[in-house]
């Protein structure tokens, strides 16, 4: 086995207290650490001297100690950032120092309160491999109310300590984390679930060797998020948009607006611009025949034409575009005919909410286009987000004779994964 280091503070009981080792000397006396570094405060910096005298007087044992070049300031040690702050940087160089098979041990008992929490939080948080132990007191209690021994002569100390005996009582704790680390873990994937980063929470969970929520919550994670993740990836729609009483265009319409909002959530922005247009001209083919009968017609393909036998005078004001797929200009020219009775797609008036709405996203074509058909930068300047997603609210939800509680439908899942990762 390779060599073995201690990391320690230094607290009031070392080196013994109350007839028995404080937390480093019984450290030394159980695991024999070839090293000790010491992380000193101003003010335990006298107590040197009297913690060598009785790493040597364990029996056959003759640790190399040093201390940390860093003294810490007695007005830091209650200060639980700062501690963690040293402690955190402290451990990290240590860590990385050791070669082969070389261990790291850290004392969670000695030091002020400040201290121990930062480096029991250190090792908890950090993941890494080192090993981390506890000192229990000899009555397995608080010391709280026993006297230190700071006055007394460590030659008299260490004649009296019980600990320095053949048969001893190892009162050490390893510190396993693994509870702590289940809530760790926990928290992480709840905040992920706050940002929507739906795939990072699959990762979590799906990691057996972390294994932090029962196996039927993981499963029953792993199927919200999949359904999401196929959504997204794959535009593959919803199992619950599928049962409602929708035609398939109306149900692939909902579901690209599902995932516009989702993005939206996640800011992801240019990836709601370059949704938006195909979602509005689902929406107005929608709109149009559902409101004035068959004014678009689908090829086998998929493909949307105008209905040209039944509307010859809006083909004629499509100029010679009649023929060909429909698109947002196209939509416009027809709204214009049929609801303001103008030709005109600029002209259009916002005598109807849908039309107000199509009308906006016309007018944002520009910053589309940046989108998808350069590489340029989108300047978040001339990018209105909020106002975006409301245009494609309005468009949808006229569009579509469906709950508006669907506007709510990630903040419903959120809420089921967040009671399963409680």
């Amino acid at each position: 086995m390779g060599k073995t280091v201690l990391l320690s503070c230094v607290g009031d009981s070392d080196p013994i207290r109350q007839n028995h080792d404080g937390a480093l000397l019984h450290i030394a006396r159980c695991k024999k650490p070839e090293k000790i570094v010491l992380l000193q405060s101003e003010r335990s910096l006298s107590k040197k001297t009297r913690i060598i005298a009785a790493l040597n007087s364990i029996p056959d044992y003759h640790p190399e100690v040093i201390d940390d070049p860093y003294i810490i300031q007695d007005s830091e040690v209650y200060l639980f950032d700062r501690m963690f702050e040293i402690i955190d940087e402290k451990v990290e160089k240590y860590s990385q120092q050791l070669v082969d098979d070389e261990q790291l041990i850290l004392n969670l008992t000695s030091g002020t309160a400040a201290m121990i929490a930062a480096m029991f939080s250190v090792n908890r948080i950090k993941g890494l491999n080192v090993s981390a132990v506890q000192v229990t007191t000899p009555v397995k209690d608080s010391n709280k109310a026993v006297a230190h021994d700071s006055n007394v002569a460590i030659d008299e100390l260490i004649a009296s300590n019980l600990d320095n005996e053949e048969n001893y009582q190892n009162r050490i704790v390893e510190d396993h984390a693994k509870r702590y680390g289940q809530e760790v873990l926990k928290k992480q994937a709840r905040n992920y679930v706050k940002s929507y980063n739906y795939e990072a929470v699959f990762k979590l969970v799906s990691d057996k060797e972390m294994a932090f929520v029962s196996k039927r919550k993981t499963k029953r994670i792993q199927n919200i998020i999949k359904k999401i993740n196929n959504c997204l990836r794959y535009q593959k729609n919803l199992p619950e948009t599928e049962k409602l009483n929708l035609n398939s265009i109306e149900v692939d319409l909902l579901n690209e607006y599902l995932v516009i909002i989702l993005q939206g959530k996640r800011q992801f922005i240019s990836e709601v611009l370059m949704r938006v247009a195909s979602l509005t001209e689902s929406a107005a083919q929608i709109y149009l025949n559902n409101t004035y009968g068959d004014v678009i017609k689908m090829s086998d393909d998929g493909r949307a034409y105008l209905n040209v036998e039944k509307y010859p005078e809006i083909a004629e004001k499509q100029h010679g575009h009649e023929y060909n797929t429909q698109n947002l200009y196209g939509y416009a020219i027809t709204l214009s005919m049929l609801e303001s009775k103008l030709a005109s797609a600029k002209h259009l008036e916002s005598d109807s909410i849908f039309t107000k709405h199509l009308k906006n996203v016309l007018e944002n074509k520009q910053v589309r286009n940046t989108v998808s058909h350069t590489l340029n930068e989108v300047s978040k300047n001339s990018v209105e987000l909020a106002s975006i997603l409301k245009d494609c609210y309005y468009l949808t939800f006229v569009a579509l004779n469906v709950s508006k509680d669907w506007n709510n439908y990630f903040e419903e899942e959120n809420r089921q994964l967040m009671q399963l990762l409680a």
